[in-house]
């Protein structure tokens, strides 16, 4: 072997590694400007789309944006924004941004939190009040799109309020600080079916608006915030998690460091006040933290003919409406689910798998707790909570089951004549109101007159 030739290899291959590495760095630059012009000549089909193009953003910060969020990959980044794009369209969230939304009432009234001051940077501080928030009484009283509905609206509101921001300024500001109040969270935030409605509405938003976040900072957690941790943490993407921060009781000197403590409301130890000295800024935040019973869906007075029902571990509970005419509409509505069950409908019978209509999987937060099936034929319709796969507990639904019949019933009544010789739908003619009139004064003149000597 010759040493030198070996010794003249080795350069050689350490020459070519090391002319290749710039190339990699630059080609994977977080953000680069050679991304974002890929990204952008990627989605001139989608911006000349009639339905997606005018809600698509083409500029360089959103595209940095979803790049971030997409692992700097253009073409996950592409799929990820036409996948949001057709999410807005299938939610009308261009009716949010025209104003021909209206949300519901209920949510505004009684969604604690809103915006309040800025920070350092000029960027919109909002609060989450967790703890203050009726979770339970709100999914008791409104449908689980209502809510999604109304936090994509306040997304949009906020989005709406930064661009006004940045022209107001001359600079760009697109990003909100978010402050998380847990206090006085109790027992009932850990609430099952608010739990996987909180991370549904957290994944969805993921989704929408990446790098809309700067940072979460939650601040009086209480000794059960790790088991909410948990529950939320495998929804939560890599990039969120990475913007959490949490804070003890001594959480104001980090609120300081992000915020000016004249807009750190004085209820948390900054200066902020209302104009009438009120500390915990009623003009900027909802602090309503109690839905009342009544306005519940599950109030007994408002759903008297509802149904209370106990479906044991492993059983099933059947329930039978005959529908007597087609394009009749069953109808049902579930107020309390205790555990996730599933629901089946068969047609004429039971046992045969061919008679199976319908099949959902119902939870609290489920969307086909409200739903109804257009009948196709007349019959016996079987209604199933089947409890089979779950041997461990029972579980408790309270429910209502309607049967609406169709809007236009055709009307088959029979002209044909009732009894042998009467045709009771042949109108009177001229000979018969004679001989009525007869005998009404053959009665008249038939009748004794009294006082007679």
């Amino acid at each position: 072997m010759d040493p030198p030739k070996k010794h003249k290899s080795r350069r050689t291959t350490k020459t070519t590694e090391i002319s290749f590495l710039p190339q990699l760095k630059q080609a994977t630059e977080p953000g680069g400007r050679n991304q974002v012009e890929e990204l952008k000549a990627r989605l001139q089909p989608l911006a000349r789309h009639p339905r997606y193009g005018s809600a698509l953003d083409l500029s360089d910060s959103t595209l940095r944006k979803w790049l971030n969020y997409a692992g700097n990959s253009v073409v996950f980044a592409a799929a990820k924004i036409r996948k949001s794009l057709e999410f807005k369209w299938r939610m009308h969230i261009a009716d949010m941004i025209s104003g021909q939304y209206t949300p519901n009432k209920l949510l505004c009234d009684y969604y604690s939190g809103g915006l309040c001051g800025a920070d350092k940077q000029g960027s919109p501080v909002y609060y989450e009040l967790l703890g203050t928030l009726d979770m339970e009484g709100i999914i008791l009283s409104v449908r689980r799109d209502d809510l999604i509905k109304f936090k994509i609206y306040q997304h949009e509101a906020i989005r709406k309020y930064l661009q006004l921001l940045s022209k107001e300024t001359g600079r760009t500001i697109d990003t909100i600080l978010i402050v998380v109040d847990m206090l006085n969270c109790k027992k009932t935030n850990l609430w099952g079916p608010s739990l996987r409605l909180w991370a549904e509405i957290t994944e969805i938003l993921q989704d929408l608006y990446p790098g809309l976040v700067k940072e979460v900072l939650i601040i009086n957690p209480p000794p059960m915030y790790l088991e909410i941790y948990l529950a939320l943490r495998p929804y939560l993407k890599r990039s969120t998690l990475n913007l959490i921060r949490v804070f003890g009781y001594n959480f104001l000197k980090y609120l300081e460091e992000r915020i000016p403590k004249h807009l750190i409301p004085a209820y948390l130890g900054g200066y902020k006040c209302d104009s009438d000295n009120n500390p915990h800024c009623f003009q900027d935040l909802n602090w309503l933290d109690h839905v009342p019973t009544w306005l519940r869906l599950t109030c007994p007075t408002m759903h008297a003919d509802t149904m209370d029902v106990t479906v044991l571990a492993g059983q099933q509970h059947v329930l039978e409406h005959v529908v007597p005419m087609k394009q009749s509409r069953l109808k049902w509505e579930f107020f309390t689910i205790s555990e996730p069950i599933i629901m089946v409908i068969y047609l004429n019978s039971l046992r045969e798998k061919n008679s199976i209509v319908k099949e959902a999987s119902l939870t609290m937060d489920n969307i086909h707790r409200v739903g109804e099936l257009q009948c196709p034929v007349a019959g016996r319709y079987y209604l199933v909570l089947d409890n089979c796969k779950n041997l461990a507990r029972n579980v408790t639904v309270s429910w209502k089951v309607a049967v609406i019949p169709p809007a236009k019933i055709p009307c088959k009544m029979s002209l044909k004549p009732i009894g042998d010789s009467i045709n009771f739908f042949r109108p009177i003619g001229d000979k018969e109101n004679e001989l009525r009139r007869e005998s009404e004064l053959k009665a008249l003149y038939s009748i004794p007159k009294t006082g007679a000597a």
